[in-house]
């Protein structure tokens, strides 16, 4: 049963403290989160001049999206503040390997001059597994540099370990894009 408070005339409720500042922050992240992805997108395309390659990389940004939402899913943690900001920094993080990828594609690409689809294949294959190695201890020094947040229980770790979360999920899930982009 839900009870009506009848507030009399000349008061008004205003709400203050942590709720106040929670709204705020929401309000906030939910203009800085669309911008964050936009700025993503346009410092991509000012690197590869590339609408198709920064198409490319940036497809990272919804794998490790799916990964950091399952993963606070797992841990049965709600979005948050400390949430949204742990997936703006997954962002950057996860177009990190693609951005090295794709740098020596083009690399493979002009040093190969390849014009048929045997050509293609054999830069592709190459640059693929040149960098292979360096993307994957991108993400893992990232993983292994995010356990010591994941498992701390003192001061801080309620907003700490929600940070860190979706990072350390959104992560695993963009190791998809060591195969995605090369294929792109």
């Amino acid at each position: 049963m839900i009870k009506i408070i009848t507030i009399p005339k000349g008061y008004t409720v205003e709400y203050g403290g942590q709720f106040k500042n929670l709204r705020s922050a929401t309000s906030r992240l939910m203009i800085a989160v669309p911008i964050a992805l936009v700025l993503i997108f346009i410092l991509l395309y000012f690197a590869f001049k590339s609408i198709k390659e920064a198409l490319m990389i940036y497809s990272a940004i919804p794998l490790s999206a799916v990964g950091g939402v399952l993963f606070l899913y797992l841990r049965d943690l709600p979005f948050s503040i400390s949430a949204g900001v742990g997936f703006i920094a997954l962002f950057g993080i996860a177009t990190d390997d693609g951005v090295l990828i794709a740098t020596y594609l083009d690399q493979s690409f002009l040093k190969n001059k390849t014009d048929n689809l045997k050509g293609i294949r054999a830069a592709t294959v190459e640059a693929g597994q040149r960098r292979i190695k360096p993307a994957v201890m991108t993400s893992a020094t990232t993983i292994i540099a995010l356990l010591p947040i994941l498992t701390s229980a003192g001061r801080g770790s309620d907003i700490m370990i929600p940070m860190a979360i979706p990072a350390f999920g959104g992560m695993l899930f963009a190791a998809i894009t060591y195969f995605i982009v090369p294929v792109l």
